[in-house]
């Protein structure tokens, strides 16, 4: 299955964040945990998804992705008529003319909403029928190439046509061509240009058979640096918030959370049944806050 990381076992390694005795596996579950985390307190997701999302027409020419997770590329919009309220108007689905639409903004960085020009969405609910790249990524930028390797679930290499433009950090997708629902996600840790060799760490893999030779890589942006380094914080406070001594660190799980600038707790179960208080750094609070979405919207 596809999971949130954002950072790998060799780059939180790398920076000293976890006790050197943790095995790659416990690292690794503490960066989902962390990530999964970020996700939920902020109300995006900051790698590249590409999927289709059902948005709600207001008879004017823009429309608002309803958790506002960012566009990063647009390849489809469709009116579906039985969505509409005026379904007698459209009585069959329309394709919406995409050269003539635009993502625009509502910050500096941030894409939010869809401006169709001179063309207003008609009334109704999740009636826009939206394809396309969602993610608050940093260094926006499609390259693609293709693998001259199989790739496994448990392969921490592959050898691709041309890694020219890649690096590690890079956000890079494995999708088949034969079944394109066969995907694998995962974050670049080196790159051999001299043999055209990526290494990453765990790769999260739909299906349970090798990614055919010839699958595209898809690259979109990477991981915000702020985002990574929140993982890595509360990566730590996770670990932290483990039963002393214990050889298997427990992931902190989130007893109370509360409004007005946030109080929030963890703790971890233990045979006694006794729990870990855990304070959120002002730091990590400041970078939740930049990057969370108004509070009424969330990841769907």
């Amino acid at each position: 299955m596809l999971h949130w990381e954002y950072t790998t076992v060799d780059r939180i390694t790398a920076e000293d964040i976890l006790p050197a005795t943790l095995t790659a596996a416990q690292i690794l579950m503490f960066i989902r945990r962390a990530s999964s985390y970020i996700n939920r307190r902020t109300g995006q997701y900051f790698v590249p998804i590409d999927e289709v999302k059902y948005l709600n027409g207001k008879n004017c020419p823009i429309v608002h992705s309803p958790d506002l997770i960012p566009i990063i590329y647009l390849d489809s919009m469709n009116v579906l008529a039985d969505f509409c309220y005026d379904a007698d108007d459209y009585d069959e689905d329309e394709s919406i003319d995409i050269t003539k639409v635009a993502i625009s903004y509502l910050s500096d960085e941030m894409p939010r909403v869809i401006d169709v020009i001179t063309f207003n969405l008609p009334w109704g609910v999740k009636n826009i029928e939206v394809d396309a790249v969602w993610g608050w990524v940093e260094d926006i930028n499609h390259i693609e190439t293709t693998t001259t390797t199989a790739l496994g679930d448990t392969d921490t290499t592959v050898t691709v046509d041309d890694a020219s433009k890649l690096q590690a950090g890079d956000v890079v997708y494995f999708i088949e061509a034969v079944d394109p629902f066969r995907t694998a996600r995962v974050i670049l840790d080196e790159v051999d240009y001299s043999t055209n060799e990526l290494t990453f760490g765990a790769i999260s893999l739909i299906g349970t058979t090798d990614l055919a030779i010839g699958t595209t890589v898809d690259r979109w942006g990477r991981v915000p640096v702020d985002i990574e380094r929140l993982t890595f914080l509360i990566a730590k406070m996770l670990y932290d918030a483990s039963p002393s001594g214990s050889t298997t660190p427990t992931p902190g799980i989130l007893l109370r959370e509360e409004t007005d600038y946030y109080s929030i707790q963890f703790g971890t179960p233990s045979s006694h049944t006794t729990v870990l208080p855990l304070t959120i750094p002002d730091e990590a609070e400041d970078l939740i806050r930049t990057y969370t979405a108004p509070d009424y919207v969330g990841v769907v």
